[in-house]
Formats: C-alpha cells, sequence, structure tokens
C-alpha cells in the first residue's frame, strides 16, 4: 500500500513538473509575440529608425547616421510640408507621366515581410500638390518662381534625368536629394504617393557629435 503511494505521488510530481514545463515556454512565446506585436505598432504608427546610406543628402545628412523617423503624422494624413526631410519606400519604375511605380504587395505575411526588407530613400519635399516644376540648369522653379536653397550640397551642374518640367498631382510629392549632382530622386522615378511615404526624419542620434533635429 505505502509502494503505490509513492508510485502516486512520483506520478503527481511528473505532471506538476510537465504543467510547469508547459506553462513556461507558453510564457516566453507569449511575451515574446507581444514585444513582436508592440514594435510593430511603435514601427508603423509612432516611430522608427533608419540608417542613411549614400551620399544623395549631403551635406545635410552624412553616410551611416542614424535617424527617428516620426510615423504618426503619415498614419494621421498630415501632408507634409516643403522642405521636410523624409523617408520614402523605394521606386521600381516610372510611368511616361512621371509617376513613381511599385509592385503591388499581397497577403499578411508577405506584407509583414515587405515591411522589413523594404528599400527607404531620405529625401527632401520639393514640389506638393499643384506645384509645376522647372528644373533648368542648375535652377529650381516652383510655379515659375526660383526656389532659395541654403541646404544643396552644390548647384547642379547637369541634369541626365527624365523629368525636368512637370506638374505634382494631387496625391503626390516631387523630392529631390540635397546633393544634387549624386541623387537619384524624382528627376529619375517621378512623384511620390503619399501612401509610400515612410514618415519624416526628425532627430538624428548618431554620430553623437550631430546630436540634434533634422532640418
Amino acid at each position: 500500500m505505502e509502494e503505490q503511494q509513492n508510485i502516486n505521488q512520483e506520478s503527481e510530481v511528473k505532471q506538476v513538473k510537465k504543467k510547469s514545463l508547459g506553462m513556461e515556454i507558453w510564457e516566453w512565446t507569449y511575451s515574446i509575440l507581444l514585444a513582436v506585436v508592440i514594435a510593430l505598432l511603435i514601427k508603423n504608427f509612432l516611430f522608427s529608425t533608419t540608417i542613411v546610406k549614400g551620399e544623395s543628402m549631403l551635406p545635410t545628412l552624412q553616410p551611416n547616421n542614424m535617424l527617428v523617423i516620426d510615423r504618426l503624422s503619415q498614419v494621421r494624413g498630415i501632408v507634409p510640408e516643403r522642405g521636410d526631410v523624409i523617408t520614402v519606400e523605394a521606386p521600381e519604375a516610372t510611368s511616361d507621366e512621371g509617376i513613381a511605380q511599385y509592385s503591388e504587395v499581397n497577403g499578411l505575411f508577405n506584407k509583414l515581410i515587405h515591411s522589413f526588407t523594404k528599400v527607404l530613400y531620405v529625401k527632401r519635399v520639393i514640389g506638393l500638390p499643384g506645384d509645376e516644376i522647372e528644373i533648368e540648369g542648375n535652377e529650381v522653379r516652383i510655379n515659375g518662381e526660383l526656389i532659395k536653397e541654403d541646404y544643396i550640397n552644390e548647384p547642379m551642374r547637369y541634369s541626365p534625368y527624365f523629368i525636368d518640367n512637370i506638374k505634382v498631382p494631387e496625391g503626390y510629392v516631387f523630392v529631390m536629394g540635397d546633393n544634387r549632382n549624386n541623387s537619384k530622386d524624382s528627376r529619375y522615378f517621378g512623384v511620390i504617393p503619399f501612401e509610400k511615404i515612410e514618415g519624416k526624419a526628425i532627430f538624428r542620434f548618431w554620430p553623437f557629435n550631430k546630436f540634434g533635429g533634422v532640418e
């Protein structure tokens, strides 16, 4: 009788251990999933970060600068202002009308993967909906007026691009890099739809000697 009780007690202990291990695995899984969901919500609706690649935004931004991107304005549908530094999804082509083209991403899983793997460009907003952009020589005119650009790296020496005159349609922006002679931008791929704007660059947190706002 005593031996049977010992066997039953050992069996109960094993069951408790199995339950404890299963509960521990579930708690870890739940914590990881919760962390991923929170990270996605922050990344897509509040703030994200990006690293500057290339020299298209010199002298404003240098390669390997790390930026904080404000996503909230984009989520709320606020139209960017002229002069804002923004991140946009890199287009794949341009249409005959000078509009950036993108492939459609279908399926929740594919969209999730795409959100982490898509290429982003950092550019400055030059033209807003309704603006008529004219680029001639080293000058940029908006609605016939020459714009003052203290932020550019140097005047344009040439313009080997497809688009130098365009009226920006509703729902789009015309973007350019500050390093005009070394920037693949709306002169090349066309105007960017609002929904492909990731957000506005508001803060540089690396390197520390450049710590501060982005203008």
